[in-house]
């Protein structure tokens, strides 16, 4: 078991070399470290999978019962931020105590992720809500009866995909470290923003895609059978391989971009994802 301390990102110069992110180069990084852990994050995954899975099918068996939805869904997301945080920690500082013994356990980590997590949805809804008034009016499209759909949704949609990708090595940064600033996280992404846009068109969308086929295709079968199980159990796990994606992405970019160096026992070594 390898010694992670944590970083301490207000130690950094603020402006700090930063490294060009070609998308081809960088997919492959992607790749390789997906295969490299995949048997990583199986293993993380499997107690808040069977646990997850458990609750949301109670919770369907159960539609009457309100709370036991509201607590499956708080618990569900618990699992998932855990695991979102145990992902990035095992790319960014190696091996730690929740591979050997992986049991959700939130700790200081987690509870930055939310912060930065919850901050960025809403800087996000900030950023869209005066586009969407600036478009819509331009595109004709907010009438009498509210916004209507339309091109004009394009607008509102890139300015949010900016403000998110702008933001989000945040994310990577909170799950190993404190002081990572969104302005810092700006400073540092901007310059590589069609890159993560493109790094998760290539990887993560497509996959999204088929997960939402695949998802659809089980609920016509959930309403010509009453079978809610498969769907049920498909979800669970596409959750997961959906955060295992998003989270691989932002790390390996994250280290790319900023030559990630790894804390240990007081001293920085250079650690690729």
């Amino acid at each position: 078991m390898s010694s992670r301390s944590e970083a301490d990102f207000t130690t950094l110069p603020d402006d700090r070399p930063l490294a060009p992110l070609g998308v081809g180069e960088t997919a492959r990084d992607i790749a390789r470290v997906l295969l490299f852990h995949v048997r990583d994050f199986m293993r993380l995954a499997l107690v808040p999978v069977l646990v997850a899975f458990a609750l949301t099918g109670a919770a369907l068996a159960l539609q009457e019962v309100t709370w036991l939805r509201l607590f499956a869904m708080v618990v569900n997301l618990y699992l998932l931020v855990w695991f979102a945080g145990a992902v990035f920690r095992l790319l960014l500082l190696g091996p730690g105590p929740e591979l050997h013994r992986p049991l959700p356990n939130w700790g200081p980590a987690e509870g930055r992720l939310v912060l930065r997590g919850l901050g960025l949805a809403g800087i996000v809804m900030l950023a869209t809500m005066p586009a969407s008034m600036l478009f819509g009016s331009l595109g004709g499209g907010i009438g009498a009866d509210g916004p209507q759909p339309g091109i004009w949704m394009l607008g509102p949609l890139i300015i949010a995909a900016i403000a998110a990708l702008g933001l989000s090595f945040t994310l990577p940064a909170a799950a190993v470290g404190k002081g990572y600033s969104y302005k810092r996280a700006w400073r540092e992404s901007k310059g590589a923003l069609p890159q993560v846009f493109g790094l998760f068109a290539v990887i993560v969308l497509p996959v999204d895609l088929f997960i939402a086929l695949l998802d659809l295709l089980l609920l016509r079968l959930q309403i010509a059978t009453n079978l809610v199980i498969p769907r049920a159990a498909v979800g669970t796990v596409a959750n997961y391989l959906s955060v295992a994606l998003a989270t691989t992405v932002l790390a390996v970019a994250f280290a790319k971009r900023t030559a990630w160096q790894r804390p240990n026992q007081g001293a920085l070594q250079r650690h690729g994802a």
